[in-house]
């Protein structure tokens, strides 16, 4: 299942609890469609939590009142109308698995790549040309234990100051930090992001621009996610 299909749930501060897919995302709000087709649009400062619930909105049970032969329609019909990640030369997507430490390497080279500009620079290792509103880099990574971890970004970018913003979720968890320049694109610098929630066993980490971009978001070597404490 692609992440643009799962379902989540709103909690807002006023005690209110949505729940629907996620239709669009900026830096100050975040846009819900609930299984009657109605989009609702929540500023973040206005969400006191969101948490995904990690399946789509297609009715439960639905199998059950389907012949064998309309399963496979529907199934092939899903797989065919996904978009498939791009295939480029050094970029080879694998499961992201805990290190002894319990540190997870999400590295350019192993992300899965999509959108329209998005590409992984093989001279540089590093994932460029963010431009596109639909460029997203997804790993699947393996946890061991649950609990805070923190993000460390590997990262370059030309000049000192930007308006964009760049997001990262998994599962319910969220980061949503500005994107510091380092100097020039050939200068690259390591530094914690932020922290990040996560639960115990398999998950897909996605990195995206969160709303729109003036211009180049990054071009990103790794993220790291280190257990606190």
């Amino acid at each position: 299942m692609e992440d643009r299909f799962i379902v989540y749930t709103a909690a807002t501060r006023s005690g209110d609890t949505i729940a629907g897919m996620i239709t669009s995302e900026t830096a100050t709000s975040i846009t819900l469609m609930d299984l009657a087709g109605q989009q609702r649009q929540l500023l973040r400062n206005d969400v006191s939590a969101l948490s995904s619930l990690g399946r789509s909105l297609m009715p439960e049970g639905l199998e059950q009142v389907l012949s064998v032969q309309d399963l496979t329609d529907l199934v092939a019909h899903i797989n065919a109308s996904g978009t498939p990640p791009k295939r480029q030369p050094g970029n080879t997507p694998v499961v992201v698995q805990a290190g002894d430490d319990e540190t997870l390497l999400l590295s350019a080279a192993n992300a899965e790549i999509y959108g329209d500009t998005l590409l992984f620079e093989e001279k540089y290792g590093n994932l460029g040309f963010w431009r596109s509103a639909n460029d997203k880099a997804v790993w699947t990574i393996d946890t061991k234990a649950a609990g805070e971890y923190e993000v460390r970004l590997n990262w370059a970018r030309d000049g000192s100051g930007t308006k964009n913003h760049l997001q990262l979720r998994i599962g319910g968890g969220e980061l949503l930090a500005p994107v510091e320049g380092t100097g020039t694109w050939d200068d690259y610098r390591e530094s914690g992001l932020g922290t990040i929630h996560l639960e115990r066993g398999r998950q897909r980490a996605v990195v995206r621009p969160a709303g729109e971009l003036d211009s180049f978001l990054i071009d990103l070597k790794s993220i790291r996610l280190v257990p606190k404490g």
